[in-house]
């Protein structure tokens, strides 16, 4: 393929090219993505639940059901990115006008997005396979740990695992180049005869008998471009970002003016980086199909009435959803005047994780619960820790749930952090609890490895005996151990954890939502709390990332930093709108808080 007459005809059209980017793009984010929400609320209606979490979303994935799910989202997303595709097509072929773009692409609609399933059926069938297969192959090697150990020690059978996967990966990366390279001419071929999608596959592998290994080479080679002019934008972005960042003491005009350029950079280089990479590959693909295609057929290129009409609905469309954008922006920025602080695992910013050092701390720096995760070990006694074992606090493999009280009196957990906290060892609940009683509530974590025993009716045992039932709450990953709870003691406050959801986690049966920050969208919040339900987020430790939640309206900031947490909600009381509004656009173009490392970001 000649890749200088590639370039040039996709410098020819480059406006066109632009133009037909941006309305995509717009489109994507106005219709294509509520659709794919919209499919997997209905998908996951399907399973009897408002919504699945976290493990629960694995196992509906592998389900008939969920598989169906996977393969219409895809073809979905696929189908926007192949929509956008026929449309650069089509105006390389001659099409007077956006207006007759359109008009092809609504003849051509339905096989477009079949087409798109097929694809992805396709593509499924090679990558699961592989995938799996990978997959058994890495846990084999780190199978016999908790995945946090692994994940923040990098021990030699972590890279082992992965020296052991590369290979496949490599392959797997090679064989769908391979095939993409046979297919290439597929789209083509529906746009501008009369070949059906299904059809389309193997008539393009006949077409490109010869040329196979040039199209793959030239496909890898675009998408290797793609992905350094990609990089090369961000770090543009980022150079951007902290050139025009204002200081300390910058006035508010100042930080308004740098913010606004700041954000004007930032959409204008991600929108050119994908207008080129979406006019290269149309550019070649066109290209290639005027070389091998016999007898491509002419078709009007002027375009009809109705094109013109749904070129019209779409503008209206995507003007109605930017003033949404930006009311539900101006809304967020409001004053939350009551939130709970909620030390995650203890004031484990600056004390070991889930000791009673961290807990006092958490105290100390007044925050409102002690957030804490509890397991049963060998006797049934109720201990607080996060794991599956203790290699990522102590370098020990034992498994908590063989644990006995002379191996915990053995095992040093604060080490790890800094050697004055050599002394620390795992407290039990009922230590917790005696130690927050009458100073601040404990929010409990039931965490589920599949070794427990009867860790409900332990938990409310304890938290009976220690008086602390009106200052208590319970929370779990697992949904059941969430039922267990409400089946044990049905008047006490319980909630969902939830780092990943699919469907509406807002009805789901609960007294509160525990969620990944990166959830916790203005929209979710505003339906969990429309449902009744308190809506906590982990684990932001950040001042920027805590008043981003802060103006989202949540309930409460399960963090690390209590204190800052507090600072933060200070300050932010004392802020205007426009101030917060300000901080919210500061956040979307990268103006960040200094990054502090921590040892495990897991709820």
């Amino acid at each position: 393929m000649q890749m200088k007459a590639i370039l040039h005809k996709a410098w020819r059209e480059r406006r066109s090219i632009l133009m037909l980017h941006i309305l995509f793009v717009a489109l994507s984010t106005a219709v294509i993505f509520p659709l794919c929400q919209a499919v997997i609320q209905l998908a996951v209606s399907f399973s009897g639940k408002a919504a699945l979490t976290d493990q629960d979303i694995a196992k509906y994935l592998v389900s008939p059901l969920g598989f169906g799910l996977l393969v219409v989202v895809g073809a979905i997303i696929i189908a926007a990115s192949v929509l956008e595709l026929s449309g650069l097509l089509i105006e390389f072929r001659g099409a007077s006008s956006v207006r007759a773009v359109f008009a092809r692409l609504r003849q051509k609609f339905v096989a477009v997005c079949v087409f798109a399933g097929w694809l992805i059926l396709r593509v499924f069938a090679v990558v699961l396979p592989a995938a799996g297969l990978i997959a058994w192959i890495v846990f084999s090697q780190i199978g016999d740990y908790d995945i946090n150990y692994y994940l923040s020690t990098h021990p030699p059978e972590f890279i082992r695992a992965i020296v052991y996967a590369a290979p496949l990966v490599v392959a797997l990366v090679l064989a769908l180049l391979w095939l993409l390279a046979g297919w290439v001419m597929a789209l083509p071929l529906i746009l501008f005869t009369e070949c059906s999608p299904r059809r389309s596959f193997a008539q393009s592998v006949a077409l490109t008998r010869g040329r196979r290994f040039q199209v793959g080479l030239a496909i890898a080679v675009w998408a290797g471009t793609s992905v350094l002019v990609a990089l090369l934008s961000a770090w543009l972005i980022a150079v951007g970002v902290q050139l025009l960042a204002p200081p300390v003491d910058a006035g508010l005009a100042r930080v308004a003016v740098l913010a606004f350029l700041s954000l004007l950079l930032w959409g204008a280089l991600l929108l050119l980086s994908g207008a080129v990479s979406a006019g290269v590959l149309a550019a070649a693909i066109d290209t290639l199909s005027e070389q091998i295609i016999p007898r491509m057929p002419a078709f009007d290129a002027d375009g009809d009435r109705f094109a013109g009409v749904l070129l019209w609905a779409m503008a209206g469309f995507i003007v109605v959803s930017g003033a949404g954008t930006g009311w539900a922006l101006l809304q967020q920025a409001r004053t939350v005047e009551e939130v709970v602080v909620i030390a995650h695992r203890g004031a484990a910013g600056v004390r070991p994780e889930n000791t009673l050092a961290a807990m006092e701390e958490g105290i100390v720096q007044g925050a409102d619960w002690l957030e804490i995760d509890v397991q049963e070990d060998a006797g049934g006694e109720v201990i607080v820790v996060h794991d599956s074992d203790f290699m990522k606090l102590a370098g020990n493999p034992l498994k908590v749930w063989n644990a006995t009280a002379e191996d915990l009196a053995d095992i040093d957990i604060g080490s790890w952090f800094a050697p004055e906290y050599a002394g620390e060892r795992v407290p039990t609940l009922r230590d917790v609890l005696l130690l927050a009683k009458g100073r601040a509530k404990v929010l409990v974590e039931l965490k589920y490895y599949g070794h427990d025993d009867q860790l409900a009716e332990r938990v409310a045992e304890v938290i009976e005996e220690a008086g602390m039932v009106d200052r208590t709450a319970v929370m779990s990953l697992k949904t059941q151990q969430v039922e267990d709870i409400k089946r044990v003691r049905p008047e006490w406050r319980r909630g969902l954890l939830a780092a990943t959801a699919i469907g509406d986690l807002s009805q789901y049966d609960a007294d509160f939502l525990a969620v990944n920050s990166a959830i916790a969208s203005p929209g979710f919040i505003a339906r969990a709390q429309a449902a009744g339900k308190d809506v906590y987020v982990w684990t932001p430790n950040d001042a920027m990332t805590m008043s981003q939640m802060l103006s989202r309206g949540v309930d409460g900031l399960i963090t690390d930093e209590p204190g800052l947490a507090h600072q933060v909600i200070k300050a932010r009381s004392e802020m205007s709108v426009v101030e917060r509004l300000l901080v919210e656009v500061a956040d979307v173009v990268g103006f960040a808080s200094p990054e502090k490392i921590y040892r495990d970001a897991s709820p």
